[in-house]
C-alpha cells in the first residue's frame, strides 16, 4: 500500500538515531544554561569552578537581586507590539481600517504555542462546508501583521539596507507577502474551478496550520517569483515588482548554501521562510516574525534618524488613542535654558512627561558582555536624570515663554523605549513608590495608559518590600 501512495516514510532509522536526538535535546538545555549564567555573569555574578563540589561550576548573584531577571524575564512575555533588534517599533493593536491578505500591506503568520493547554479551537467540516469546534492543544495561533507600518517605521533603512545585501527591502518585504499569501492561500488553491471549493481547501489548510505552522508548494524558486508577481498584478497591487526583483527577495528569505552561514544560536537567525525540498517549496510561516525581527542584522541607524522615527511612532500611537498631546519640542523660560520634550499628556489634572530613546539591542548585550551592558546602563541612567530633572524644572516653572500648564496639579515621568529594559535593582530611579518601572517600553506605556496596566503585576509586592534593602547574594 505504502509503494503506490504518495508518502514518504523512513526506511533507514536506527536505535542510535533516537539516541542523537536526545542527545540534541540535553546540547540544547546545556545551551540554555549557560546563556542563562552568562547573561547573570555579565551584569555582576560571580562565577567559579571548583572539582570538589558539585555542581563544579557554581556562581553567586552578587550585586544583583534574582528578582530583577524575574521581573524582567516577565515583562517580556507580556511584551505588546512588534520591533526590530535596531530599536524600531510597530504598533500592532493601532486598528487596522480594512484587513486583507491580498493586498501587499497586510500579511497572516503562525505563532508558535509553547506548552499549550487543551481547548476549544474553530475546525473546518469539510462535509458540511461550515465551521465547528474541536477539542485540543493546537502548537501554532494564526495572526495577522501590517507589512505597511514595518515600512513606514523602517523606511529609513532602506537604503543601508540595499547597499548591504544587493536587494531592495521592498522586495524582500514583497517576497514575504508572496509566502504568506501562498502559505495560506495554497498554489493548487487557485487553480480549483469553483470558489466553494476554492475556500473548502483554503479553510482545510488553515485548520492544518494550527497544528504544523508549514505550508508545501509544488513551485521552485523561479516559478514562486513568477506566480508571485503574476498574483500581485491580478490583486492590482500598486507596485509590480520585476520577477528578477521578486527572485533576489525570494533568494534573500530561503535557504541555501550562502544564506546558512548567516544562522547562528546568538542572533537568532536569519532564519529562512522557504526552505526547498524534493518536490518544491516548504513555508515555514512560523518564521516570518522571527525574520522581521532580525531583518537588519549587521546594519547600522543614523542615531538621530532611527530615534526621530521612534519618537514619532510613539507620538502616533498616543494621538491615535486620543491622548493630549500637550507639549512637544523645545519648551523656552523668560530665565532661560531651554529644554526638549518628546512628549507631554495631559491625563485629567495630570501632567506625564514622556522621554523616548532608541538604542539597538547588540547581541553583546544579550551573551552578557559587561562592558556593553555597562554602557547601556550608563545611557539608561542619563535618559532618567534627563527626564526627572524636566520634571522638576517644569513643577518649579509651570509657565514658561511658549508653554503654560500651571493647571497640572501633579507631574509625572517616564522614560519609553522600544524594549523591555533590564532593571538592575528595585529602587529609585528605576521603580516608582507604587512598583512601576521608570523605564516602560512602549507597549507597556499604551496599556499603562489605557488599561491601567501594571507591568508584571504579580511581582510588585515582592518588589515593594525588597525596596531599598542591601542584597548580599548567594551561591548557586
Amino acid at each position: 500500500m505504502i509503494k503506490w501512495t504518495k508518502q514518504i516514510v523512513l526506511t533507514d532509522f536506527r536505535v542510535s538515531d533516537l539516541c542523537d536526538v536526545f542527545g540534541v535535546e540535553g546540547l540544547c538545555y546545556e545551551y540554555w544554561w549557560a546563556s542563562a549564567q552568562m547573561r547573570a555573569i555579565g551584569k555582576g555574578s560571580v562565577a567559579k569552578w571548583d572539582r570538589t563540589e558539585t555542581p563544579s561550576l557554581l556562581y553567586k548573584d552578587t550585586g544583583i537581586n534574582p528578582l530583577c531577571f524575574a521581573f524582567y524575564d516577565k515583562r517580556n512575555s507580556e511584551g505588546r507590539g512588534f520591533l526590530t533588534r535596531l530599536g524600531t517599533w510597530v504598533d500592532e493593536t493601532e486598528k487596522l481600517e480594512r484587513f486583507e491578505v491580498t493586498r501587499a500591506d497586510e500579511i497572516h503568520f503562525a505563532q508558535l504555542i509553547p506548552n499549550p493547554d487543551v481547548k476549544e479551537y474553530p475546525v473546518w467540516n469539510r462535509e458540511t462546508k461550515s465551521i465547528g469546534r474541536g477539542v485540543g492543544a493546537t502548537n501554532f495561533a494564526i495572526g495577522t501583521f501590517s507589512v505597511a507600518r514595518f515600512k513606514r517605521e523602517n523606511t529609513f533603512m532602506a537604503e543601508p539596507f540595499q547597499k548591504k545585501h544587493g536587494v531592495e527591502l521592498d522586495a524582500v518585504l514583497f517576497a514575504i507577502w508572496a509566502a504568506s499569501f501562498f502559505g495560506f492561500y495554497t498554489g493548487l488553491t487557485s487553480h480549483l474551478p469553483t470558489a466553494e471549493q476554492r475556500r473548502d481547501r483554503t479553510m482545510a489548510n488553515w485548520g492544518n496550520l494550527l497544528f504544523r505552522g508549514y505550508s508545501m508548494v509544488t513551485f521552485n524558486s523561479d516559478q514562486f517569483a513568477q506566480a508571485a508577481v503574476w498574483w500581485a498584478e491580478q490583486l492590482k497591487h500598486e507596485r509590480i515588482f520585476s520577477i528578477e526583483e521578486a527572485r533576489q527577495g525570494i533568494e534573500f528569505i530561503s535557504l541555501s548554501k550562502a544564506n546558512q552561514k548567516n544562522i547562528g544560536l546568538w542572533s537568532g537567525g536569519k532564519r529562512p521562510i522557504l526552505i526547498p525540498s524534493i518536490s518544491g517549496l516548504m513555508i515555514d510561516l512560523a518564521a516570518i516574525m522571527p525574520f522581521l525581527y532580525t531583518i537588519f542584522f549587521g546594519l547600522k541607524k543614523v542615531p538621530q534618524i532611527g530615534g526621530e522615527a521612534f519618537e514619532d511612532a510613539v507620538r502616533s500611537a498616543l494621538r491615535s488613542r486620543e491622548f493630549d498631546i500637550c507639549l512637544q519640542g523645545e519648551l523656552r523660560w523668560p530665565s532661560g535654558n531651554p529644554r526638549e520634550v518628546d512628549a507631554g499628556i495631559q491625563i485629567d489634572d495630570r501632567l506625564l512627561l514622556i522621554e523616548c530613546f532608541s538604542y539597538e539591542l547588540p547581541l553583546d548585550y544579550e551573551i552578557g558582555k559587561p562592558s556593553v551592558f555597562e554602557k547601556r546602563k550608563a545611557f539608561i541612567l542619563e535618559k532618567l536624570d534627563q527626564a526627572q530633572s524636566l520634571a522638576r524644572r517644569i513643577a518649579k516653572e509651570p509657565k514658561g515663554a511658549n508653554f503654560d500648564v500651571s493647571w497640572a496639579k501633579a507631574i509625572d515621568w517616564r522614560v519609553v523605549s522600544p524594549f523591555v529594559e533590564f532593571a538592575w535593582h528595585l529602587s529609585d530611579p528605576l521603580f516608582d513608590e507604587e512598583g512601576l518601572p521608570r523605564v516602560l517600553q512602549v507597549g507597556e506605556l499604551i496599556a499603562y495608559l489605557t488599561e491601567g496596566y501594571v507591568p508584571a503585576k504579580s511581582y510588585v509586592p515582592a518588589l515593594k518590600k525588597l525596596r531599598d534593602i542591601p542584597f548580599t547574594g548567594a551561591w548557586y
